[in-house]
């Protein structure tokens, strides 16, 4: 299952974590932040996408 988790900061850090712990599931988080998305680097399984989601037809893009 692709789940998409949109920031990268306190609650959607730690969840992209947490999400990534099960092998069923592909993780996407997007951040405006490379700051915040850097902790992701390394870690496997966990892809990164840095964009401004201040935007809805950028969100919506992405969540296609």
């Amino acid at each position: 299952m692709k789940i998409i988790v949109l920031g990268a900061g306190l609650v959607g850090g730690p969840m992209v974590f947490d999400l990534a712990k099960d092998p069923d599931f592909e993780v996407t988080v997007a951040d405006f932040s490379a700051d915040a998305l850097a902790k992701f680097t390394n870690h496997d399984g966990v892809k990164t996408i840095r964009q401004d989601l201040s935007n809805s037809a950028t969100v919506k893009n992405i969540i296609q």
